[in-house]
């Protein structure tokens, strides 16, 4: 057991998000037995249960970039990361960490730039050919990456995408899925369910609910008695619900915005769809499948999705962008009883691989190993 370190998780913010999840459930873990900090970029709120012994650490201020371009957004940011890097070295200085674990590329890269005499764990969260697509944090990664110490990814694709950045044949690497919040480890719902399809996540390009609104006008023709609620906030808010309206679905589709208790929102419903075009290890998607509810996800890049689902045995995978497909496996899934109950009991196993205890201590044992 990891006793007596001092361990310190770098990451953008602790607003609600798949990484910052993580990290709340693995500083929890460990601090229990050793002193934890969270290091943040900005001083944005935290917006999860933290243990009161648990030091964070905000690197500076923060002022949004509101320009759109993403591109320039990135540009923008790279004189902050020096900043910041400057920061982290002494807070370094000051606290003396055994080891540094960083979530997402602007903590890595602040990370390695403050070349810590601690151990460094770099952890990729995300489609890297999404997240390193710009000219400049490819380089960045390039360049700093190979330093750190150990690696996790969440998928086998992601780790494919670094083979000929980093030498995994002397870099400690593990491939480690997300932990599901213990909240959704239980039996899966016996009773009737609402005949409603549901989705969570932000109102994104990423998570691409135009697809899904989309599907869901060629599905209702045939599923006339269902309706679709979306959970979760963001840019494209307005955009959907023009939509929605457009398509005279505004009695059908919901954008029900982020809710505290999503669990009670999918627990009964008939069945939970991610439409996303990329994504790393869904969250979202864990949580429904640990509560039983069928599931049809795209088979988006990096494989999260393929690595949770065996097509037509614990969920439905279906092509990236492609509605007719999407709307077909919708009609097929809630017509058929058998088929819809199958899948859903299956789905419920993944906790047998999510548990909480068996993803703390694959980490602890990773920690342990290097420091």
């Amino acid at each position: 057991m990891l006793k007596n370190k001092k361990i310190a998780f770098c990451i953008n913010s602790m607003e609600k998000g798949g990484a910052e999840r993580v990290v709340s459930i693995l500083a929890n873990h460990f601090s229990t037995n050793n002193e934890v900090y969270i290091i943040t970029i900005t001083n944005k709120e935290i917006l999860y249960d933290l243990n009161s012994n648990i030091n964070i650490i905000s690197l500076t201020n923060n002022k949004s970039i509101k320009n759109g371009n993403k591109l320039l957004k990135k540009i923008l940011r790279i004189p902050k990361i020096f900043k910041r890097t400057k920061e982290l070295k002494k807070a370094n200085k000051k606290y003396n960490f055994d080891i540094i674990i960083s979530f997402l590329p602007e903590a890595s890269f602040i990370t390695m730039l403050s070349k810590p005499k601690s151990k460094v764990i770099i952890s990729d969260r995300n489609d890297p050919k999404i997240e390193y697509s710009s000219k400049i944090y490819n380089i960045i990664m390039r360049s700093l990456y190979p330093k750190a110490d150990a690696y996790v990814f969440q998928t086998e694709d992601a780790k494919k995408y670094f083979e000929d950045i980093i030498d995994f044949s002397s870099k400690k690497y593990e491939i480690i899925l997300n932990p599901v919040d213990e909240r959704f480890i239980c039996n899966p719902y016996k009773g009737i369910r609402e005949k409603k399809i549901v989705s969570v996540g932000r109102l994104s390009e990423q998570k691409n609910f135009d697809l899904l609104i989309d599907a869901f006008n060629i599905a209702n023709k045939e599923i006339e008695d269902y309706k679709l609620h979306i959970y979760g906030e963001g840019l494209k808010r307005d955009e959907l619900q023009e939509k929605i309206t457009r398509l005279g679905l505004e009695n059908k589709v919901k954008l029900l915005g982020v809710v505290d208790d999503v669990k009670s929102k999918i627990y009964t419903s008939s069945l939970f769809v991610m439409s996303s075009n990329y994504e790393g290890m869904p969250n979202a998607l864990i949580e429904a499948m640990a509560l039983g509810v069928p599931v049809i996800s795209t088979n988006c890049p990096c494989g999260g999705p393929k690595t949770l689902i065996k097509n037509n045995e614990n969920g439905i995978l279906v092509d990236v962008k492609n509605k007719e497909q999407l709307a077909c496996n919708i009609v097929k899934v809630l017509k058929d009883k058998e088929l819809r109950e199958k899948i859903g009991n299956n789905a419920s196993k993944i906790t047998e691989l999510v548990n909480p205890k068996i993803i703390n201590m694959r980490w602890e044992e990773l920690i342990e190993h290097i420091i």
